[in-house]
């Protein structure tokens, strides 16, 4: 009777517990339509596609900000996520930062060259060793990709909203 009792309790709570893990998993996701093409650009501005993929070793990570010459841009860039953003030619500072575990990681800044019809590629993920026995070092690495990576990375990313 005890066994029958378990299981039949443990059935009903594993479906929900499955469905809840699954949410949190997937509540930092994008939900825009999926990257199919890059966008076309006017000759005296540059863009700038920053992503992130889906990272089974860290899924759930929320959505990183991204700023941009200081300013901090209204862009959402969660799991599985790209936003484009359109700059005036010349060198632009980037830092981008999200949430992991409780805590904000550590943003990396990036001087950016951008030049007139130039499109570059960012991609964000967020890395973690320990510095000591007891201190984990959180930070969100920014790598400038060649185009043909970013682009075959980019592939299957839906547009952040």
């Amino acid at each position: 009777m005890y066994r029958f009792l378990r299981n039949r309790f443990c059935s009903r709570l594993l479906g929900p517990l499955v469905a809840i893990s699954a949410m949190a998993t997937l509540a930092g996701c994008a939900t825009g339509p999926a990257f199919q093409a890059l966008e076309p650009l006017a000759p005296d501005q540059a863009q700038l596609y920053i992503y992130r993929k889906f990272d089974w070793s860290m899924p759930g990570q929320g959505v990183h900000e991204v700023t941009i010459d200081g300013q901090k841009e209204h862009l959402r860039l969660p799991h599985t996520g790209w936003q484009r953003v359109l700059l005036t030619p010349g060198t632009h500072t980037v830092a981008i930062t999200g949430p992991w575990g409780g805590r904000k990681c550590t943003p990396l800044l990036m001087h950016v060259q951008m030049e007139a019809g130039q499109t570059r590629y960012i991609e964000n993920k967020i890395v973690s060793r320990w510095r000591d026995a007891n201190t984990l070092y959180v930070s969100c690495l920014s790598q400038l990709q060649p185009e043909a990576q970013a682009l075959d990375d980019l592939m299957g990313l839906k547009r952040a909203n």
